[in-house]
């Protein structure tokens, strides 16, 4: 068992099975990073956008008072 590590160590193939499952890994993650970020934005963007249409409704509701 170990002499196969060694020999893979020494071909480079352990490393590049490395690399290969930390990119992967790390892309996973940035991806469900970039998902919630995007979750969390269109949930303020839509806080901000109920605050302005009720404000313009109160607008709308004290321009037509008589």
């Amino acid at each position: 068992m170990l002499d196969v590590v060694s020999s893979c160590r020494h071909n480079g193939h352990l490393k590049k099975i490395g690399i290969f499952v930390t990119l992967f890994f790390g892309v996973i993650f940035f991806w469900r990073l970039l998902v919630s970020l995007n979750r969390l934005m269109n949930q303020e963007l839509q806080v901000v956008n109920d605050k302005e249409s009720s404000a313009d409704v109160r607008r709308l509701e004290f321009w037509s008072v008589p």
